[in-house]
């Protein structure tokens, strides 16, 4: 008889439930040899004398069986059939099945569950997915944002050679050349950035940021510092973001360079 290997619906049904369980055990139940990072309910336990704090410990009990019923759900029977499994995804189902004898005979006598346990049920579910073909995790878009902007602080700090409080270089840096020293993909990146912090206006209407930039470097070495060092984090600065209608020792922005 042919190996009947999981379908990728499957497998994602399983990680899913294995990621569950980990995370109401965590949340709900005493984990032995975890942090109260890990496991915030072996710090919190309610008291039994007490019927809300009787309540409270049976809706976390009920949450659990939940989770594990619904992880052995998963999980096909007979067991025989998951050794078949090619590579990793066999053992990381084999080690859910496990988990499972483990937890279901340690929660019945309401005893903490063991760390390594729960670390091999969200281990597994990471192999699962992975198998699946689906990205563990997906970055948001406001993290990637982020990482592009401190690229851009960071070479723009390069470029200037500034290092506590002072600076060895005055020349202004162009959009392009900012982008492409950052390693940011867009000069969109690099132009807005300059927008949001040198430009006029309020908000996403602020414009002409990198002339007011260019300015800055030519007439105002003192304000240039000023803004590196609120950029890197060393002082915090309420005209960082703006500067009035002009920064200090300019005149009308009409002026050419």
């Amino acid at each position: 008889m042919a190996r009947q290997y999981p379908s990728k619906k499957h497998l994602l049904e399983i990680a899913d439930a294995a990621e569950q369980w980990a995370k109401v055990v965590r949340e709900n139940y005493p984990i032995s040899g975890a942090t109260f990072k890990e496991n915030p309910a072996l710090f919190g336990v309610p008291k039994t004398d007490t019927d809300l704090g009787n309540k409270v410990i049976k809706k976390r009990l009920d949450s659990i069986l939940g989770a594990t019923k619904k992880l052995d759900a998963a999980i096909p029977k007979p067991l025989d059939e998951i050794g078949d499994w090619p590579g990793e995804v066999g053992h990381a189902a084999m080690a859910l099945a496990e988990v499972l004898v483990t937890a279901l005979d340690l929660v019945r006598k309401v005893e903490p569950i063991p760390v390594a346990a729960v670390q091999a049920s969200e281990w597994a579910a990471g192999v699962l997915r992975e198998a699946a073909g689906q990205a563990i995790v997906k970055p948001k878009k406001s993290t990637v944002k982020g990482e592009t902007r401190a690229k851009i602080i960071a070479a723009l700090t390069k470029h200037h050679d500034y290092q506590n409080g002072s600076c060895l270089n005055w020349k202004p840096i162009g959009v392009n050349e900012l982008t492409r020293l950052a390693g940011a993909k867009s000069s969109s990146s690099a132009s807005d950035f300059f927008n949001s912090q040198y430009g006029e206006g309020d908000g996403k209407k602020k414009k002409n940021g990198h002339l007011r930039y260019r300015r800055i470097c030519c007439r105002n070495h003192s304000l240039l510092i000023e803004t590196l060092r609120a950029l890197n984090g060393e002082t915090t600065s309420s005209h960082i973001a703006g500067y009035g209608r002009n920064p200090p020792g300019e005149g009308s922005r009409e002026d050419d360079e």
